[in-house]
C-alpha cells in the first residue's frame, strides 16, 4: 500500500500504524516512518551510504547501521547482535559470558578479523542465518 519511500514519508502516522497492526513493536513502525520522512524531506530522497550517517537515522543503532552498510553498500562492517555473539563465542571456543564488556570487545575484534572483505554483507547475513 506504500510502495515507495515517498509514499511512506507522506503517509500519516495513523496509516503506518494501521498497516503495522498485529506485528508488535510499534516503536519500529514509528521509527521507520520518521526515517522515511528524514530521507525524503531532509536528504532529497538519498539514503545514507556511510555507517556513521546511517546511525543518525531514527532507530538505527550500531547493529542495524553495520548490517545496512555491509549488505547494501559492501562496507566492511561486522554486524554484531546477541545471535552473532553466540555464534562467534561457540566458533572461537570462548566460554566467558557473552554479555560481559570484555567478551563483547573480544568477539567484535575477532569477528573483524574473520569477516570476508570481498563479501561483507553475505558474510554478515550468513552469521545472522546461522544464529537464527
Amino acid at each position: 500500500e506504500l510502495p515507495t519511500i515517498e509514499d511512506l514519508a507522506n503517509a500519516s502516522q495513523d496509516k503506518v500504524l494501521s498497516l503495522w497492526q498485529g506485528l508488535g513493536y510499534y516503536s519500529r513502525a514509528i521509527n521507520l516512518h520518521q526515517c522515511a520522512q528524514d530521507i525524503v524531506f531532509n536528504r532529497q530522497g538519498e539514503f545514507p551510504s556511510e555507517k556513521s550517517e546511517l546511525k543518525t537515522l531514527k532507530g538505527v543503532g550500531e547493529y542495524i547501521a553495520s548490517a545496512i552498510a555491509s549488505m547494501a553498500f559492501d562496507q566492511i562492517c561486522v554486524a554484531m547482535d546477541g545471535n552473532a555473539y553466540r555464534v562467534y563465542s561457540r566458533y572461537l571456543g570462548v566460554d566467558t559470558p557473552i554479555n560481559s564488556p570484555s567478551t563483547i570487545r573480544l568477539l567484535t575484534q575477532k569477528a573483524q578479523d574473520l569477516i570476508d572483505i570481498k563479501r561483507p554483507g553475505d558474510f554478515n547475513q550468513a552469521i545472522m542465518d546461522l544464529g537464527a
